[in-house]
């Protein structure tokens, strides 16, 4: 299948390795511009520079992470939402980042 995402602009949590690569990396060669997350400064940058699109470094598993990605993205109007790996307890606030994120998309797209 061949989707034609030229002009959208996607942001993937966790997409310095892994599945959140892969789907990065999918979504850019789309023609989407790709937005990637990640808490590794180092492995944001290089991330972003290889797909051709930028970055922001934070930890979306915390109040103060998901409130950076939102400040520093509010034109996404492809949020791709995967889960943190976690050791033990605390429940990521993926969710409440995705609904942010979504419902400010809609908010755009009126």
């Amino acid at each position: 299948m061949n989707i034609d995402l030229s002009g959208r602009i996607t942001m993937v949590t966790g997409s310095t390795a892994g599945i959140g690569e892969a789907a990065a990396a999918a979504l850019a060669a789309s023609g989407a511009e790709v937005v990637v997350n990640g808490r590794n400064p180092e492995s944001v940058a290089a991330t972003a520079e290889r797909l051709g699109g930028r970055g922001v470094t934070a930890d979306v598993g915390t109040p103060e992470g998901a409130d950076a990605v939102i400040e520093q993205v509010p034109d996404v109007d492809i949020p791709v939402v995967l889960p943190p790996p976690r050791v033990g307890g605390g429940e990521p606030l993926l969710r409440d980042l995705g609904d942010a994120v979504f419902t400010s998309s809609l908010r755009r797209r009126g």
